[in-house]
């Protein structure tokens, strides 16, 4: 990702390299992403929908606590922020007759995502297919001009001298991590991520983020089924955007062999401005919804399901349990209307508030739980690493990289059908060897395989490490 890359480079020029300035750089990418809500927001619906969807971002554990861990995604999180406001305000120029340069500004922003997570690219079909659902052909037209002007440069500046590694690492990370490879996995990834127990994309939103996804649940239902016009063009089309940014990315992590919660951090931002707009019109948008048998009886019952799942106890009947308090509850609002009273006004407001507080009370827990459960575990591993081997050390393996942050010894990071998987140690043969790998991962069996008699003797050490498994080898001199 070169953008990040050279982003990366200022700053270890500037502050100096280091763990700690690679998270500064996070910090900065996530801080700079709360005006372009905020302001977009304000300009497209009104103050204390803007504000809302600053805090939901913000405040938000799910994207703070991932702040601190230099990962590209707050990165590729804050260009796609930065693209959205500014097809926004292209939006709003249009109303008075200009707005091409807005829209020319962030089909570049848009296409120059790619440089620095490449996931981001899954949003390039959205701002096309709302301009072009809209017969907005002037605005397509300068969106169009930016995005190909963008991916023009980064063809030129970097894809060309670098097609041969770019091809082998999209390959890579296509078919062994990324693609299911039949039917029957791509059957699987589904059900695991609407369904799953203890993975998958439904069950964490659910268990980290119930009033936002709840919330955009109600909104997607109510605009469904509304018959009444809610939202002016402009506004429309920004939902439009914020609808297409999350739902392409959410059926990605459904579809995808590997989808780790944090890639979940690309749609927060449109989650939040979402979650937003359906709390400050809540009584609106859970009357719609409530009134409606059909839209009413699966969402309940799916939240039921998730009710049940987080409830049920494993083993006894793991997934039983979950599918009949799904189906009881989606069946129940089938058939009862809700009171009358619940409809009201006053009633609403009320559980609009609950809504708030049920938010803050899961925040203050997931934050807790973390301070609670801190661990130096890496830094403390890598210390101990630094007083047990020579200072001339050199480590190989998938945890070289993290177990070399505290100590001066050279690592060698080894990913077999990646990189530095050639005979990896025919290298540094002058130097004390040492084998550090994730404990039960495919890529310890590939080091069976390579080198068995590695394994002959004990670990130098063995230990859990940010809560994976870690085992540590030296490498005898015989082995070359």
């Amino acid at each position: 990702m070169p953008y990040l890359h050279y982003a990366q480079i200022a700053t270890f020029h500037l502050l100096g390299t280091g763990l700690l300035q690679d998270r500064l750089l996070s910090v900065l990418f996530s801080l700079l992403t709360l005006p372009l809500l905020f302001f977009p927001t304000q300009r497209l619906f009104d103050t204390p929908t803007a504000l809302l969807a600053t805090l939901l971002w913000g405040l938000s554990h799910a994207n703070f606590l991932y702040n601190r861990l230099a990962l590209m995604t707050l990165g590729g999180a804050f260009f796609l922020s930065l693209g959205w406001a500014l097809w926004v305000e292209g939006l709003l120029a249009a109303e008075r007759g200009r707005g091409g340069v807005w829209m020319g500004l962030s089909g570049l922003v848009l296409g120059a995502v790619y440089g620095v997570r490449g996931l981001g690219a899954l949003v390039w079909g959205v701002p096309l297919g709302v301009l072009g659902w809209t017969r907005r052909w002037r605005l397509l037209g300068w969106w169009s001009g930016g995005f190909l002007a963008s991916l023009l440069f980064y063809l030129l500046w970097w894809y060309l001298p670098h097609a041969k590694q770019i091809q082998h690492m999209n390959r890579y990370y296509l078919n062994h991590q990324l693609l299911p490879h039949s039917l029957w996995a791509l059957r699987e990834n589904i059900l695991v991520n609407l369904f799953g127990h203890h993975r998958g994309i439904a069950p964490y939103l659910f268990l980290h983020l119930p009033v936002e996804t709840l919330l955009v649940l109600l909104l997607s239902a109510a605009l469904l089924i509304k018959k009444e016009r809610w939202f002016q063009a402009p506004q429309t089309d920004g939902l439009a955007f914020l609808f297409g940014w999350l739902t392409v990315f959410v059926l990605f992590c459904i579809i995808s062999s590997y989808a780790p919660s944090r890639y979940y951090v690309l749609f927060y931002p449109a989650l939040a401005v979402l979650a937003a707009v359906a709390l400050q019109r809540f009584p609106l948008v859970f009357r719609t919804v409530a009134t409606h048998r059909p839209s009413r009886s699966l969402l309940t019952g799916y939240v039921g399901f998730q009710i049940g799942r987080l409830l049920n106890l494993p083993g006894r009947f793991e997934d039983g349990i979950p599918f009949l308090l799904g189906l009881c509850c989606g069946g129940l609002a089938f058939l009862l209307m809700p009171p009358p009273k619940l409809l009201t006004q006053p009633s609403l407001n009320m559980l609009r508030a609950l809504c708030i507080g049920v938010w803050i009370f899961f925040q203050i827990a997931w934050t807790t739980d973390w301070l609670t459960h801190l661990s130096y575990t890496q830094k403390q591993t890598s210390l101990q690493l630094a007083s047990m081997l020579p200072k001339n050390s050199v480590l190989f393996g998938d945890a070289a990289p993290g177990l070399c942050l505290f100590n001066r010894f050279v690592n060698v990071p080894v990913l077999p059908g990646l990189c530095n998987d050639r005979d990896p140690l025919a290298h540094y043969r002058s130097h004390p060897r040492y084998l550090a790998l994730l404990d039960g991962r495919r890529n310890l069996q590939w080091w069976r395989r390579r080198y068995p008699t590695i394994f002959q003797q004990k670990p130098l050490l063995h230990c859990k490490v940010v809560g994976f498994g870690v085992v540590v080898y030296a490498v005898p001199t015989s082995i070359e």
